[in-house]
C-alpha cells in the first residue's frame, strides 16, 4: 500500500493500482468517508448499516425502507416458515 499525497485529495494505491481517492482535509479530526467503500461489506451484512460509520450519509428514505424491511422479516417470515434461524 502506498499514500500519495497531493494539495487537493490524497490517493490510495496497492501496486499501480488506485484503491480509493479522497479529498484532502487540513481542518483537525476531520473524516473523509465513501459508502461505496463499504457496500460489499454491506451486502454479505445488511444489518450492518447500523454500525457502519458512512450510514450518516445515506438518504432519510433509505432508513425508512431498510427499517420497513427489517421489520417485515421479523414478523412475517417465521409465519410463512421462512425465518432463517428455524
Amino acid at each position: 500500500m502506498l499514500l500519495k499525497a497531493f494539495v487537493d485529495r490524497v490517493a490510495v494505491y496497492q501496486g499501480e493500482r488506485l484503491v480509493a481517492e479522497h479529498p484532502r482535509l487540513y481542518g483537525k479530526h476531520q473524516e473523509s468517508i465513501r459508502l461505496e467503500h463499504y457496500l460489499d461489506v454491506l451486502y454479505a451484512k445488511p444489518r450492518g448499516i447500523y454500525n457502519a460509520r458512512p450510514a450518516s450519509q445515506l438518504p432519510p428514505v433509505f432508513c425508512q425502507y431498510l427499517n420497513g424491511y427489517l421489520i417485515c422479516q421479523r414478523e412475517f417470515a417465521p409465519k410463512f416458515g421462512l425465518d432463517r434461524r428455524s
